[in-house]
């Protein structure tokens, strides 16, 4: 757990300090440009905190960016209990009196991923979202912030490389995603490292905790913060900050070839073209394409296949010769089908 001062600031004292911090100003600017939150307008935002470092300088953040002349949205401040840890009940009451010291509304959603089959910690982040999208709609919010940082989006690349997740994997997570109808979920610290929040709630004087999670090297995450991210760290100290703007990058260059291929093949939820509609395209375009819709289909078969297969499938599809229909036969019961007139994609069920 971070230590608090002996002597805590008054809340007035704390935002002025919070206000004054340079990681305040990146993040609203952040917030904006990124997160397409506009200072100024009279909206709330919902905030998940944990009572980690990470949550805490968020929860700081925002809360400071509200009560300036030219306002931010108000945060709720909630904590998620997944019933996973004894400790979590005194990290929920620690949540509870920032919220309180800061002025801000706060909520304890108790969820149950541990009662469900399935891997517990994919149950528990479904859970927490579904919890925090459910605060957002009682209460008439717009956005949920989530406090994701530099070193959380280093972590998704390398596992999107040691699990084959192409680079869409490369370009999670995102800045701003839709979580329900007209609820966002922003990340307003993608570009911060988690250095710079410990460093943070230390300035200010404010305690916060650690999860043991983190630290179990039986998980693939803190497999890796306990062994490879260290090492890389102390080799190239910046490497979480390149590695966020290459999955900025790679979030670009994913919705600009997504809105080409949306032109010419429609939402990827369409797995049937005419051949006369993919001639005269790039290879490559199509190649992307029947990727795309394929992920829709059957996304571990789809994850599967290597580009070759891929690249292999698209010249037939964008041959002028004539022939008989071929069919392209993948994993899983994925199936590429290639005839005179039509190029579709199958899902074969056993």
């Amino acid at each position: 757990m971070g230590a608090a001062p002996s002597i805590p600031l008054t809340p007035k004292e704390l935002l002025r300090a919070v206000s004054r911090d340079p990681l305040a100003a990146r993040v609203a600017d952040r917030m904006q440009a990124r997160c397409g939150i506009i200072a100024g307008a009279n909206d709330t935002i919902v905030v998940g905190c944990s009572g980690g470092p990470d949550s805490v300088a968020l929860v700081l953040i925002l809360a400071t960016l509200a009560r300036r002349r030219v306002a931010g949205p108000e945060p709720i401040v909630v904590a998620v209990h997944h019933g996973l840890r004894s400790a979590a009940d005194a990290e929920c009451e620690q949540v509870a009196r920032l919220a309180l010291r800061l002025g801000c509304r706060y909520e304890r959603v108790d969820v149950t991923p541990g009662a469900r089959r399935g891997n517990v910690a994919a149950n528990a982040r479904d859970d927490r979202y579904a919890a925090l999208r459910d605060v957002a709609v009682r209460h008439g919010a717009r956005q949920v912030a989530v406090a994701h940082h530099a070193d959380d989006r280093f972590e998704t690349m390398l596992l999107a490389l040691a699990r084959g997740r192409g680079v869409r994997g490369m370009a999670a997570p995102r800045w701003r995603r839709t979580i329900g109808k007209r609820i966002a979920l922003v990340r307003p610290l993608l570009d911060t490292t988690k250095v710079e929040c410990v460093a943070l709630c230390d300035r200010v004087g404010v305690a916060w905790v650690v999860d043991p999670g983190n630290r179990d090297s039986a998980r693939a995450r803190g497999f890796l913060r306990q062994t490879a991210i260290p090492s890389l760290v102390d080799r190239w100290p910046a490497i979480a900050r390149h590695a966020t703007r290459t999955a900025d990058e790679a979030a670009l260059a994913v919705r600009a070839i997504d809105r080409l291929a949306r032109r010419h093949f429609g939402p990827a939820t369409v797995h049937a073209w005419p051949r006369e509609v993919l001639r005269p395209l790039d290879q490559t375009l199509v190649a992307w394409a029947l990727r795309r819709s394929a992920m829709r289909l059957d996304p571990a078969s789809a994850l599967a296949i290597g580009h070759a297969d891929w690249e292999r499938s698209a010249r037939a599809a964008c041959s002028h010769k004539a022939g008989p229909p071929r069919v392209f036969r993948w994993s899983g019961g994925l199936r590429c089908v290639i005839d005179v007139r039509e190029v579709r994609l199958v899902l074969e069920t056993q």
